[in-house]
């Protein structure tokens, strides 16, 4: 059977603060990978504060355990299910617009510029 992979396209409401957080994420007992791996273009953390839970990237599974943390690289296929006990997890999206700027980035933009127009 083929494998299946989905591009997810991750929204941001401020384009000036390129982070999403998520906190207090559940996984529920019993859930297992059964959706297509998923794939986009941010940088991903994720903080167990209660492990149990199976990050499967990159071809590779991580077993979760208290206090863990996982790094998701951008571009890589990844997902996220139940293991064991009852995970819990944060989860910070970082935009390659906070880390990849080549030249302008949002930081001189937002602050350095308008100080250096006398705006603020």
């Amino acid at each position: 059977m083929e494998q299946q992979f989905i591009y997810e396209q991750i929204p941001f409401q401020d384009v000036m603060f390129p982070l999403n957080l998520l906190t207090n994420m559940q996984i529920p007992p019993g859930t297992v990978r059964k959706l297509p791996l998923t794939w986009h273009e941010q940088l991903e953390l994720l903080y167990f504060t209660r492990g149990g839970a199976v990050v499967e990237c990159a071809g590779r599974c991580i077993h979760t355990k208290d206090n863990s943390l996982v790094l998701i690289n951008p571009c890589e296929i990844h997902t996220v299910y139940y293991g064991e006990g009852s995970p819990l997890y944060d989860c910070i999206m970082i935009d390659t617009r906070l880390y990849a700027s080549a030249s302008q980035d949002i930081c001189e933009m937002k602050y350095l510029a308008p100080m250096q127009n006398h705006q603020i």
